[in-house]
Protein backbone atom coordinates (compact mmCIF):
# COMPACT_ATOMS: atom_id res chain seq x y z
CA UNK A 1 0.00 0.00 0.00
CA UNK A 2 1.55 3.17 -0.59
CA UNK A 3 2.31 6.14 1.45
CA UNK A 4 -0.19 9.12 1.62
CA UNK A 5 1.86 12.18 2.72
CA UNK A 6 0.18 14.77 5.15
CA UNK A 7 0.09 17.49 1.89
CA UNK A 8 -2.47 14.50 -0.14
CA UNK A 9 -4.82 14.47 2.80
CA UNK A 10 -5.04 18.05 2.80
CA UNK A 11 -5.64 18.09 -0.56
CA UNK A 12 -8.06 15.07 -0.33
CA UNK A 13 -9.74 17.31 2.25
CA UNK A 14 -10.23 20.35 0.09
CA UNK A 15 -11.78 17.95 -2.77
CA UNK A 16 -8.68 18.52 -4.85
CA UNK A 17 -7.52 14.78 -5.72
CA UNK A 18 -7.99 12.87 -8.59
CA UNK A 19 -10.38 10.19 -8.78
CA UNK A 20 -8.44 7.59 -8.71
CA UNK A 21 -6.23 9.29 -5.79
CA UNK A 22 -9.13 9.87 -3.98
CA UNK A 23 -9.98 6.12 -4.49
CA UNK A 24 -6.49 5.19 -2.97
CA UNK A 25 -6.63 7.60 0.12
CA UNK A 26 -10.48 6.41 0.60
CA UNK A 27 -9.45 2.73 1.04
CA UNK A 28 -5.86 4.21 3.33
CA UNK A 29 -8.49 5.84 5.91
CA UNK A 30 -10.43 2.46 5.80
CA UNK A 31 -7.82 0.33 6.62
CA UNK A 32 -4.66 2.42 8.10
CA UNK A 33 -6.00 3.75 11.69
CA UNK A 34 -3.30 5.86 12.09
CA UNK A 35 -3.67 7.91 9.09
CA UNK A 36 -7.28 8.08 9.72
CA UNK A 37 -6.31 10.01 13.23
CA UNK A 38 -4.18 12.13 11.02
CA UNK A 39 -6.91 12.83 8.72
CA UNK A 40 -9.39 13.80 11.44
CA UNK A 41 -7.04 16.08 13.05
CA UNK A 42 -6.43 17.89 9.87
CA UNK A 43 -9.63 17.84 9.01
CA UNK A 44 -10.66 19.03 12.51
CA UNK A 45 -8.10 21.63 12.46
CA UNK A 46 -8.93 23.52 8.88
CA UNK A 47 -12.72 23.83 10.17
CA UNK A 48 -11.56 25.29 13.05
CA UNK A 49 -9.35 27.56 11.12
CA UNK A 50 -12.00 28.29 8.56
CA UNK A 51 -14.37 29.57 11.52
CA UNK A 52 -12.04 31.78 12.63
CA UNK A 53 -12.97 35.42 11.91
CA UNK A 54 -10.54 38.16 11.88
CA UNK A 55 -10.60 42.40 12.04
CA UNK A 56 -8.31 45.56 12.62
CA UNK A 57 -8.26 47.22 16.15
CA UNK A 58 -10.50 50.08 16.02
CA UNK A 59 -7.06 52.59 16.73
CA UNK A 60 -6.14 51.07 13.47
CA UNK A 61 -8.95 51.78 11.07
CA UNK A 62 -8.85 55.40 12.92
CA UNK A 63 -5.47 55.61 11.67
CA UNK A 64 -6.24 54.73 8.74
CA UNK A 65 -9.25 57.17 8.16
CA UNK A 66 -7.02 59.98 9.71
CA UNK A 67 -4.25 59.27 7.10
CA UNK A 68 -6.43 58.93 4.27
Amino acid sequence: MQKISTEELIQYIYNETSVSQSTLIKDSLENDWNLREEYEQLKNTIEEVSSLSFSPNSKTIDNILKYA
